[in-house]
């Protein structure tokens, strides 16, 4: 989710650099519920005590609304793949 963070950003700040505007977040699909759950929850528990400072930048970015993290079903991502 950090790598892509870091893609979206740097997107967000070439098309803001062209003239293009965000009114919108832009969304990350996740397929894993901790992972989503650790990005919404700014209070580190003894669990999580060994995330790496990337965590740190999803939170940030989706705190300030520059990203969502729905959650997908591995399930349907599958499906979607096998349609398209």
């Amino acid at each position: 989710m950090t790598s892509t963070t870091k893609n979206i950003i740097w997107l967000h700040w070439l098309l803001t650099d062209m003239g293009v505007s965000f009114s919108h977040p832009t969304s990350i699909y996740c397929d894993n519920k901790s992972s989503i759950q650790i990005a919404h929850n700014s209070v580190f528990h003894e669990r999580t005590k060994h995330i790496e400072i990337d965590c740190h930048l999803t939170r940030h970015h989706l705190k300030h609304a520059t990203i969502t993290l729905p959650f997908v079903s591995s399930y349907q991502v599958a499906f979607l793949v096998f349609v398209f």
